[in-house]
């Protein structure tokens, strides 16, 4: 039982796993302190978790932070081998409505996708300030990043080190040069459950912005050369930290002009995956570059207004569609096994760096 334990706990990610043990725990706390039933602790009684969550509404806890705290509740007895069915009732569920009602959640400012355009302007910003990065960081190590996580859908986490979801920053001796890409050895990343590693590709393409062009100068310009030192670091040779990438960003907004409470680490992944739908990059293309495993990089890829412009127009023209049988049959994804994968990060990296109207996205 031990390993089944230990297996199951290796399933979920470090930040994941603190969080679900962490509610559960609360739930745990209150349950002592209102003298329930062993029998009504685990399972879940429907009745006992009805007034745990009453208690949450009391303390003014917003209904997307109860949610998560029941979510994590039911996830923990799953893992244990328990019945939810406490936590599946109707009467929770209507409770739930009338608890988003009166404490609805705060909406968050929507995080807004740092396109090629923006990357453009942040870029632009920091050539002409070299010495201002709003951080310790040097304007080649600032650029050479913000440019390797678009390029290479890079998530804050496996780039950088302190954030929530962060693994091990990645270290010199994960990047390898060749002749028109780097490789990029990722030890840990969200979507590899198994941590085997993964590694990526990021294409040179020639242009102000090249990716494999900064990471160069970067490299030779760094001060700890050893192999095992970050491959993003400081001036006195530390990693580069999630703190730090999140005050380059807003700098650089406040010096383009843009709003920097819209802008944050993720945009940059959002950024790519938008821009890369807006190219016409077809689902399954996205979903390679980005490594997604499931439907959720299709939340990422945002419309823009020239967008829906373009929509709305198109609509405008389209008395002459028909649901013919040839037209309809025609509306087909394009599937992985026609798509050629080997030039795929050569394809993206240079369409990007001619930028057809790129600056309307």
């Amino acid at each position: 039982m031990e390993i089944a334990a230990n297996l199951i706990s290796s399933a979920l990610a470090p930040s994941t796993l603190t969080a679900y043990l962490s509610s559960f725990d609360t739930y745990r706390t209150f349950c002592h302190t209102r003298g329930v039933r062993p029998d009504d602790f685990l399972p879940p009684n429907a009745g006992v978790i009805l007034a745990f969550a009453s208690q949450l509404f009391l303390e003014g806890k917003k209904a997307g932070s109860a949610n998560k705290t029941l979510t994590a509740i039911r996830s923990v007895c799953r893992a244990l081998g328990v019945s939810t069915a406490g936590l599946q009732s109707k009467q929770l569920d209507l409770f739930m409505r009338g608890y988003k009602k009166l404490l609805p959640s705060v909406k968050r400012v929507p995080r807004e996708p740092a396109v090629y355009a923006v990357l453009s302007r942040w870029c632009a910003y920091l050539n002409r300030f070299r010495s201002s990065t709003g951080t310790a960081l040097s304007s080649s190590v600032a650029k050479a990043l913000l440019v390797s996580m678009f390029h290479g859908f890079l998530r804050p986490g496996e780039s950088t080190s302190g954030s929530e979801n962060s693994s091990s920053p990645p270290l010199r001796s994960h990047l390898s040069f060749h002749s028109d890409h780097v490789l990029l050895f990722l030890p840990e990343s969200k979507t590899d459950i198994f941590r085997a590693g993964v590694t990526i590709r990021i294409a040179a393409n020639g242009s102000p912005l090249c990716p494999v062009a900064l990471l160069n100068r970067m490299w030779r310009a760094a001060r700890d050369q050893r192999s095992s030192a970050p491959l993003f670091q400081n001036g006195d040779g530390s990693a580069v930290s999630y703190a730090q990438l999140a005050l380059l960003i807003r700098h650089c907004c406040l010096g383009a002009g843009l709003d920097p409470a819209k802008y944050k680490p993720h945009s940059l992944r959002i950024g790519a995956a938008t821009t890369a739908a807006c190219l016409g990059f077809p689902a399954s293309v996205i979903k390679v570059l980005g490594r997604w495993s499931s439907l959720c990089y299709q939340v990422y890829t945002r419309m823009t207004p020239a967008r829906f412009l373009e929509v709305s127009k198109a609509f405008a023209e389209s008395s002459a569609v028909t649901l013919s049988p040839s037209r309809f049959g025609a509306l087909r994804a394009t599937p992985s096994t026609d798509i050629s994968f080997e030039n795929l990060h050569v394809l993206f990296a240079s369409t990007c760096a001619r930028g057809p109207a790129l600056e309307e996205l």
